[in-house]
């Protein structure tokens, strides 16, 4: 197959702030060994230096389209509706390409990765969603080296029946999806992905499965998507806010497809998908609320509760998850009473007249400030 007759592939990314990440993001599209690309680059409000920088790109390289915003679309109090308008007009409205695809403004893909996912289409016709690895680096772009060293880890075919897949994740029995990211890590062949309507505000669940099950899906664990961990990822801030998509997950239930779809094609399973759907988002919302509550972030918990109203089955999962999370209550004790045990350690030090590990405590309180910093919750941030 010529250049020429390769399929256009379609990869959108949008941008507000952070010009240097954006910059690390977009040249690892253009640089794609895959060369027949429609990038449509969505200026989500930004400022003039990055829309300037923008437009210049667009002059330079005549596969990329924008599409502009005066205003940014961010809603605090709606996180997911910017994604829902931007994506459905890049796809609607401008994409061409057979396949389409999202990134992040501060991810990056290995120069390959968009070349494999279009092998996996066209070596199977049946393929409807293809995905490969994503793997963590942080804010210098280092990869998480033992991420990249356990290639052999996920046991998952090049080819599954969608269904199979997700019902597989939701049983939790079978680890072949262990990579973050959820549903956008996936490429859609782009008539399948308007069939459905698009995207939502429920993206990653809508896709999981309301699209990924009726197909085949395809993975390929050489093709790496890095994401970075960096202070300004939106989930951390949705995680503070108390935001977990509780809302987005139940409106999703109660009013999209997905359940007609199961229905239609694998009726033995849809109440063990529907009811799996809502014991994750339970779980989620449960487990957040512990973590800021934990974190003595009431506002956070708080708002929790308002986006799941009064439903008994979180308030059931809800203690084991404070149990869970009990290492918090610790940690951050411990970052807020610093400099007072550090005082008080110095002065036990100075002024005991017998050795210091015979005080029940004392060497275990000595080693965990002994190297104490300012980010100490930080590198604990995983609960």
């Amino acid at each position: 197959m010529t250049a020429q007759n390769k399929p256009i592939f379609t990869i959108v990314i949008d941008v507000y702030f952070k010009l240097h990440l954006f910059k690390l993001s977009i040249e690892s599209i253009q640089k794609q060994t895959y060369k027949n690309l429609e990038i449509i680059v969505v200026n989500n409000g930004a400022d003039q230096e990055i829309t300037n920088y923008i437009n210049l790109l667009s002059k330079k390289d005549s596969r990329i389209k924008i599409l502009h915003y005066q205003k940014n679309l961010y809603d605090e109090d709606n996180p997911a509706l910017a994604w829902e308008i931007m994506l459905n007009e890049a796809l609607f409205n401008l994409s061409t390409g057979e396949y389409f695809f999202y990134q992040s403004y501060d991810d990056k893909l290995a120069e390959d990765y968009i070349e494999r996912m279009v092998n996996l289409f066209l070596e199977n016709e049946q393929c409807i969603t293809a995905a490969g690895r994503s793997i963590s680096m942080d804010i210098l772009g280092r990869p998480n080296k033992s991420e990249l060293n356990e290639i052999e880890s996920v046991s998952r075919n090049i080819y599954m029946d969608g269904s199979e897949f997700i019902l597989g994740l939701l049983s939790k029995h079978d680890e072949a999806f262990s990579s973050p990211g959820g549903a956008t890590l996936f490429s859609y062949r782009r008539k399948d992905l308007i069939d459905y309507g698009g995207y939502d505000r429920c993206t990653d669940a809508s896709h999981l499965y309301g699209i990924i099950p009726f197909g085949i899906t395809g993975y390929d664990r050489e093709a790496i998507q890095f994401w970075r961990r960096h202070d300004y990822q939106l989930n951390k801030e949705w995680t503070k806010r108390g935001y977990t998509s509780a809302r987005e997950t139940f409106d999703m239930l109660e009013n999209s497809q997905i359940k007609e779809r199961w229905d239609k094609f694998f009726p033995e399973q849809t109440n063990f998908v529907m009811e799996s759907i809502r014991e994750s988002q339970y779980l989620t919302s449960a487990n957040w609320f512990a973590v800021n509550l934990c974190r003595f972030n009431l506002r956070g918990s708080l708002f929790t509760i308002w986006e799941l109203g009064f439903r008994p089955r979180f308030w059931a999962l809800l203690p084991n998850q404070i149990w869970k999370n009990k290492k918090w209550v610790l940690l951050t004790i411990a970052y807020f009473m610093e400099p007072l045990i550090s005082k008080l350690i110095i002065f036990l030090e100075n002024n005991l007249s017998f050795p210091k590990e015979r005080i029940p405590g004392i060497r275990k309180l000595n080693d965990l400030y002994k190297n104490f910093d300012s980010n100490f919750l930080e590198k604990h941030k995983d609960p």
